[in-house]
């Protein structure tokens, strides 16, 4: 997770905000995004911040994120290469408002920690529309992706770390993957997890592989800070 957190509505897919240098005692926060999409998406991303929360430090903090606030066309404009912009400021050469309003959000945070589903061994439309749309906003972040699915979600993380790296994030190795099992059919039909489901993860050692990833995400975050 980012000091913020960006979730999704109804849709699973997530993320993570990007971080930077220790503030000073009178600096802001710096903010940690994690993003989530549908349905059972925002009670995962919440499982996962609690098992953050102790592990933050004072200067930064963790903020939600859902894209149905950013209601972004499908693909990036053919008239604009998001790549080809002025890096210094990219967010008003976008034509679309939305998007305009994505890269004002995407830029305001420090890390970013993306939480995903899969969907056919991928990520969601969505998201990968989410990270196309802007190029430079997202450049050397520090990133972290948990996914979740039938099997832990294994290849959308892979994808989604692929993506992330192809617009210069700086991705955290470890993808925990969280198992739905018996949580798969009402988390795809009632947006719920079984009885039990948490305490089965956290048996599991999710919150141990949760830590450990976010520890490798503080390094990147201490990293950037120190450039």
């Amino acid at each position: 997770m980012s000091t913020s957190t960006s979730a999704l509505p109804p849709n699973p897919q997530a993320a993570a905000a990007p971080a930077a240098s220790p503030p000073t005692p009178s600096a802001p926060p710096k903010s940690i995004a994690i993003h989530a999409h549908p349905r059972v998406g925002p009670h995962i991303t919440s499982f996962v911040a609690q098992i953050l929360a102790p592990h933050l430090p004072s200067s930064h903090i963790l903020t939600p994120l859902d894209l149905a606030s950013f209601p972004l066309p499908p693909a990036p404009s053919d008239h604009v290469i998001p790549a080809g912009l002025d890096a210094a400021d990219p967010t008003p050469q976008y034509p679309s408002a939305a998007v305009r309003a994505w890269s004002r959000e995407v830029r305001s945070h420090a890390a970013w920690l993306f939480v995903t589903p899969q969907y056919n061994w991928s990520i969601p439309a969505a998201l990968k529309g989410a990270v196309d749309h802007l190029y430079h906003e997202w450049g050397r972040a520090p990133a972290m992706v948990v996914s979740y699915g039938g099997r832990g979600g294994g290849k959308a993380a892979e994808a989604l770390r692929n993506v992330l790296q192809g617009v210069r994030m700086r991705v955290v190795e470890a993808s925990p993957g969280l198992v739905l099992g018996e949580s798969m059919t009402p988390a795809m039909k009632e947006g719920r997890l079984v009885e039990g489901q948490l305490e089965a993860w956290r048996a599991d050692g999710v919150p141990e592989e949760v830590q450990k990833a976010f520890g490798e995400l503080r390094k990147l975050m201490d990293d950037a800070a120190g450039e």
